[in-house]
């Protein structure tokens, strides 16, 4: 049991990184679609500061 924990913690984390990195995926696809800011917000359920970060890079 001890052994598997750290290993449940690491695919989590895998899980994780990879939403983030869909989450990224959609919002540019949705900023080139010249999506408005607050709708964008409300379907990835992200902040405007958040998004606009995520633009900026």
């Amino acid at each position: 049991m001890i052994r598997h924990l750290p290993n449940s913690y690491y695919e989590w984390g895998v899980r994780e990184g990879r939403r983030q990195v869909m989450k990224q995926k959609i919002v540019l696809k949705l900023l080139a679609k010249e999506m408005y800011l607050n709708e964008i917000a409300e379907i990835t359920e992200l902040s405007k500061d958040e998004i606009e970060k995520l633009a900026s890079q």
